[in-house]
């Protein structure tokens, strides 16, 4: 039996307040059999006013934030412009902004 700290329970998994996504599972099952088991893993926990996707903590190492993106890349071209890095995409000759979804804002926000 493992020992590890999971935050809710895998049984609980279907209580949480956005589903998880198939990307999401996937990297719990990752975490689950990779991670040594020190590392505590929190699904969707409220950290100051957001919800990552993940948190992981361990006692002598630190924190991990984690943010899924299991996005299907083949309908478009997504590149990052400028600096700070600005989210775009191309699709049909034409190029518009992604920023809503940009996973460097996520980060840079989950940092602050």
């Amino acid at each position: 039996m493992s020992s590890r700290v999971i935050s809710p329970v895998l049984a609980q998994l279907a209580a949480l307040p956005t589903p998880l996504t198939p990307g999401e599972k996937q990297v719990l099952e990752f975490f689950t059999r990779h991670l040594p088991e020190a590392w505590e893993i929190y699904l969707q926990p409220h950290l100051n006013g957001l919800r990552p996707d993940f948190v992981l903590l361990h006692p002598e190492n630190g924190i991990a934030v984690y943010e899924v993106k299991d996005w299907n890349l083949s309908p478009m071209d997504y590149f990052f412009e400028g600096n700070p890095p600005t989210l775009r995409a191309t699709r049909g000759g034409q190029t518009f902004s992604k920023q809503a979804e940009n996973p460097i804002e996520k980060v840079l926000h989950y940092k602050d």
